[in-house]
């Protein structure tokens, strides 16, 4: 993926992986470095993976 990724900036794409992989936001690690996480202005997460609610999971997953 390191190749491909440095492709996508000339083609004004975005790369990331696949595999969502969070760490608690009140660990250690995102408590002494938040600015290596996105976060917001008020230390939340950007952005959530997870699947939506449907028919058998009202709050999703």
């Amino acid at each position: 993926m390191g190749s491909a990724a440095l492709l996508c900036p000339k083609a004004r794409r975005q790369a990331f992986g696949d595999i969502p992989i969070y760490v608690p936001l009140d660990s250690a690690d995102v408590w002494s470095n938040p600015s290596q996480f996105q976060l917001d202005e008020k230390l939340m997460p950007q952005a959530i993976a997870g699947v939506p609610p449907d028919g058998f999971t009202a709050d999703g997953q």
